[in-house]
């Protein structure tokens, strides 16, 4: 993964607990770390009961309902197979390289994310193989 994509991340993880911490950052600094440790507590006792209660095959934030949205706009594209294990697939003006040997889309989001992006989801369906199989397992309710 290259530097910029891994600050990318970084970033946002940091915004987003930032953003719910908002009131908390001007309080003195052990009552900022407590209110960290009380947010990380609830993240961690909630997301076992959500788990439980998942009905979808992914995690229905997250996984799921990017699937979902992939699978819609797979419709539109075409797929041209190289050899067994890899396919261009047309979308549009742009062309993008899939490899299902190395799980691998040459728009990098299926290798970022470990969830097939659009160009998989469509070789998927040309294939007759099921898209959730490609998606990876940390996106799955056991995990």
């Amino acid at each position: 993964m290259d530097g910029r994509r891994y600050n990318v991340m970084t970033t946002n993880i940091a915004e987003s607990i930032n953003s719910v911490l908002r009131f908390a950052r001007m309080l003195p600094l052990v009552h900022l770390i407590r209110e960290i440790i009380n947010l990380l507590v609830k993240w961690f006792t909630e997301r076992p009961e959500l788990a439980l209660n998942c009905t979808t095959t992914l995690c229905p934030n997250f996984g799921e309902k990017k699937l979902r949205n992939r699978l819609e706009d797979a419709g539109r594209m075409n797929v041209v197979k190289v050899n067994n294990a890899q396919f261009n697939v047309l979308d549009g003006d742009m062309q993008c390289l899939v490899d299902l040997t190395n799980n691998s889309c040459s728009c990098r989001k299926f290798q970022l994310e470990q969830l097939p992006c659009k160009h998989v989801v469509v070789v998927c369906r040309f294939l007759k193989v099921n898209v959730y199989s490609k998606a990876s397992r940390y996106y799955t309710q056991k995990t």
